[in-house]
């Protein structure tokens, strides 16, 4: 986990985060923060949100 502690009520596969648990698809904040994507009303999960927490490796 390279000195991280995963925070298991906040599960993460987005590999790419620097906040990511690789070892065990955690997130290792203590919350995070989710938005709504921009220009976007489709209805589709995978269209309307995105963690804005997000920061690359």
């Amino acid at each position: 986990m390279n000195q991280k502690n995963a925070n298991t009520d906040i599960r993460c596969s987005v590999e790419s985060c620097v906040f990511h648990c690789n070892d065990c698809n955690y997130c290792s904040l203590q919350s995070i923060q989710v938005e709504p994507r921009k220009d976007c009303n489709t209805g589709c999960a995978c269209d309307e949100s995105m963690c804005a927490s997000y920061r690359s490796r």
